[in-house]
């Protein structure tokens, strides 16, 4: 499973165009086929879970912890980019680059077991050229997420409202909408809707859920029915005077289509 984060590059008039990069308040429980800590204040401008790596882009000055309580060993590509220290009850890796360096994409690779005597990895330093930055890096969220773990929904939605936060922030720069109003065709909500369900009719909900900031301030539409979705179902029903359940089932279903004069 991957998880991309969106970069959003913001062009203001008479200043440089910034990159609005992720820095984590808390720490993040990431699964591969053991646990790994993503520590608080780890910046990066986007993070890649596969099912054996991990693959941080950072930049200009930013670097991310990893912690593995199981001792693993940690190889670094480019080696230069990291630095490895292995305790008695665990093993950590820190990714850096220099400030100044542009995109540089890191892959971590978590393999058998260190020892604390094995001594550290690379010398933290500056990684290579990336290239020129898109305007921004799209977030895909998984085909099915039926499989993830608790972590890695939490990890996802704890992205999504990241997101959320930045397209907010650029909307207010802009002067726009952070969602365009749109018709949507609730007609075609034809099942009960809870967490977990995902798929076209999840999507017409949070488009229409997403024009009426009171209602779904986050205006995420991912087509996955998660817990801010879930949020947004409650205050929609709470506004119309249905029972707070949280899913759209048969009367929350009737009010939608009645809004919309079908």
């Amino acid at each position: 499973m991957k998880i991309y984060q969106r970069i959003f590059l913001v062009g203001l008039l008479f200043a440089p165009v910034s990159v609005f990069a992720v820095t984590m308040t808390s720490d993040v429980t990431l699964q591969l086929a053991d646990s790994y800590t993503l520590t608080h204040n780890s910046s990066y401008d986007s993070m890649v879970v596969n099912s054996d790596n991990f693959v941080f882009t950072l930049s200009n000055g930013q670097s991310a912890k990893l912690i593995s309580a199981d001792l693993r060993n940690f190889t670094v590509s480019p080696s230069g980019n990291g630095a490895q220290t292995c305790g008695s009850s665990s093993s950590e890796v820190v990714l850096s680059v220099a400030s100044g360096v542009a995109a540089t994409a890191i892959t971590v690779t978590p393999s058998g077991s260190c020892t604390a005597s094995a001594g550290g990895g690379g010398i933290i330093g500056g990684g290579g050229g990336g290239g020129s930055s898109a305007p921004y890096v799209p977030l895909q969220t998984p085909a099915s997420t039926s499989g993830a773990s608790a972590a890695q929904k939490a990890l996802i939605e704890q992205l999504q409202s990241q997101i959320a936060a930045l397209m907010a922030q650029i909307a207010a720069l802009k002067g726009v909408p952070a969602l365009p109003s749109m018709a949507s065709p609730v007609a075609q909500i034809a099942r009960t809707l809870a967490f977990g369900a995902q798929g076209n009719d999840v999507t017409l909900l949070q488009e229409y859920l997403a024009q009426d900031p009171s209602v779904y301030p986050e205006g995420i539409v991912s087509g996955y029915f998660g817990r801010l979705t879930s949020a947004a179902v409650k205050r929609f029903q709470k506004k119309h005077g249905i029972d707070q359940l949280g899913i759209v089932g048969p009367k929350t279903r009737a009010k939608l289509s009645e809004l919309m004069g079908q």
